[in-house]
């Protein structure tokens, strides 16, 4: 029984921990993309030995955009709907931190009946 508490212990902090290192690395990584193409495409605004034809040719080979007036349009819908499909990015990390928090309270509860 022993065995069983220190496991469920263990997994009781790990998951928790593996579901936020998860989360964190994703979100990471994709901001420092958008970071990355954001100084691009200040880089090349700022430029002012740039014509504006340069410019914006350089913008569209070097920094295309995802977006069109459409987006711009509708931007308050496209946010919330991103927000929204954002949803199963997460998924996995709070299950995994469900899944620690189960093992750490199954784990309390045994070390407190088998102590």
């Amino acid at each position: 029984m022993k065995l069983t508490i220190t496991i469920l212990t263990l997994a009781g902090g790990l998951l928790p921990g593996l579901g936020v290192l998860r989360l964190w690395r994703d979100v990471d990584g994709r901001r420092r993309q958008l970071r990355s193409l954001l100084a691009r495409v200040e880089a090349i605004k700022n430029d002012s030995t740039l014509t504006p034809d340069e410019r914006s040719r350089r913008l569209e080979r070097e920094a295309p955009t995802a977006s069109s007036w459409s987006d711009v349009l509708h931007i308050r819908e496209r946010i919330e709907l991103i927000r929204l499909e954002q949803a199963p990015e997460i998924t996995v990390p709070a299950v995994m931190a469900g899944a620690g928090l189960l093992c750490a309270t199954a784990a309390g509860v045994l070390s407190k009946w088998f102590d």
